[in-house]
């Protein structure tokens, strides 16, 4: 890594650190500090919960699809532009996209809006969750974050097997540097049903992913007439038929 990605990650860095911590209370007096703390871990783990409910229900999964995202370290919770916002990233933190929890668009500009907002010095090529895969034979590669919930949401039952993985942009190749993190690796990629752009997406990973001689498939959802991951799950379509 150059000396410019180095410091464009660091940057990167300190910007989700800053987004994610708490704002600091005022310290309680010595004889109350064990009270306080204690109570104050009470109220961020409530937060916390109560933001896995409503991502839940706003993406149409399970809460416990959810949490086993939260505990793999690839959903966190905090604030973007002063506003309630769910996060997708990795341990990597190469790479870091912003939803707003209320399910409204960001704006940006006078006439542009969009649904996710990439933070500033990100690298869309990155595969977000390949490093958290280390442990785990099977890869189930998915395009976006409505997508990575949807897959923890089918992989529930077999979650000690399988680890979800996302590629936010389906106009990114994979970074070399991730590339070499599939290795000894299966890996399912579910593409997305819009007209060809999910599909050449997928199939483009596909043969990065194969040059480095792992055994790769590529599902499509067209016959089930969903669009991608999260509508399958959501129109309540049997898990097993994704999974090998």
């Amino acid at each position: 890594m150059t000396d410019q990605a180095k410091e464009t990650a660091a940057q990167l860095a300190a910007t989700i650190k800053a987004m994610l911590t708490p704002p600091p209370e005022a310290a309680p007096k010595a004889s109350l500090a064990a009270a306080g703390e204690a109570v104050f871990s009470s109220i961020e783990l409530l937060r916390e919960q109560r933001n896995i409910g409503t991502l839940a229900k706003l993406r149409g999964v399970t809460p416990i699809a959810v949490q086993t995202a939260v505990w793999r370290g690839l959903v966190r919770f905090g604030n973007h532009r002063l506003t309630p916002s769910w996060f997708i990233l990795d341990k990597s933190l190469r790479v870091a996209s912003a939803r707003r929890m209320d399910g409204r668009l960001w704006f940006e500009g006078t006439n542009s809006q969009c649904k996710a907002l990439m933070l500033p010095g990100s690298q869309a090529k990155w595969p977000i969750g390949i490093r958290e895969a280390k442990d785990y034979l099977n890869i189930l590669l998915v395009e976006g974050a409505p997508d990575l919930l949807a897959a923890f949401q089918v992989i529930l039952g077999r979650s000690n097997e399988f680890a979800p993985v996302a590629m936010l942009s389906a106009a990114c190749p994979i970074h070399t540097d991730a590339r070499r993190l599939f290795d000894g690796k299966r890996v399912r990629i579910i593409a997305h049903n819009d007209g060809g752009t999910g599909q050449r997406a997928a199939e483009g990973w596909a043969k990065q992913i194969r040059e480095r001689g792992c055994t790769v498939d590529v599902l499509s959802l067209y016959q089930y007439g969903v669009k991608d991951l999260n509508e399958y799950v959501r129109a309540k379509f049997p898990s097993e038929r994704l999974l090998p």
